[in-house]
């Protein structure tokens, strides 16, 4: 299906530069209220078997290369956005072993001159995970991609015929978008591997149909974290 969204993005960074705006998403799940760094939280009737930490990714980066003539070539922040990691563990902390990322939520809002592109991407909640890896020390590596990588908004195009034509949108209408894929991930690698309150994930390619390279990069800081029970129906 052809990414019309990337399109937009290409176009509105070729016709001139502007400043991002984003709306705040939210927390992902109700973790129980922020903590400081390598806090134990009680975790109440459940027994202590995983740790539950949400991380606030604004800030990341998509990168946008190889467009004809250089013309679209950026580097763009956006957020807000969250994901929730489940690693295993107990009262102690987390420990080493089987991580999933359970929830994962991005806001690609960028509002440049005269075309507007709002898409949120989205992926979960998901007891049993929407990805799986292992932490080994402090880098988390991951064996699956993100799965249901979804992305939902709106491109309105304002920048005329020619322009708005090349990038196959219509000229004032707002165009629906709503694709979904799996989104590979390069390892999170965190500052320390004691408390997990804060990774990066270097660049990884967005898969894209049109003119130019798009790539993710990743940087989280954690917000909550609670302990909590391991389901008892995931494989």
């Amino acid at each position: 299906m052809k990414r019309t969204w990337t399109s937009a993005l290409l176009l509105s960074l070729a016709a001139c530069s502007g400043g991002d705006e984003g709306v705040d998403a939210g927390p992902l799940v109700d973790a129980g209220g922020a903590v400081d760094a390598g806090e134990v939280v009680d975790a109440g009737p459940e027994p202590c078997e995983s740790w539950l930490i949400e991380y606030d990714i604004d800030g990341s980066e998509f990168e946008i290369r190889n467009t004809p003539f250089g013309a679209g070539d950026a580097i763009n922040q956006v957020g807000p956005g969250r994901l929730q990691l489940r690693f295993p563990g107990d009262e102690a902390g987390p420990q080493a072993g089987d991580v999933v990322m359970l929830q994962f939520s991005l806001d690609m809002t960028f509002a440049v001159s005269m075309v507007e592109t709002d898409v949120t991407i989205t992926s979960g909640p998901a007891d049993c995970g929407v990805a799986m890896g292992s932490r080994t020390s402090s880098v988390v590596t991951w064996s699956s991609p993100i799965a249901g990588y979804r992305s939902q908004g709106t491109i309105t195009c304002n920048a005329g015929e020619l322009l708005c034509g090349a990038a196959g949108l219509p000229v004032g209408e707002p165009v629906t978008q709503d694709e979904t894929h799996d989104q590979p991930l390069m390892p999170f690698v965190f500052a320390d591997e004691d408390n997990f309150t804060h990774f990066t994930m270097a660049e990884v390619e967005v898969p894209n149909d049109d003119a130019g390279d798009t790539f993710l990069r990743l940087e989280g800081t954690q917000v909550t974290r609670r302990c909590a029970a391991l389901p008892t129906d995931c494989n």
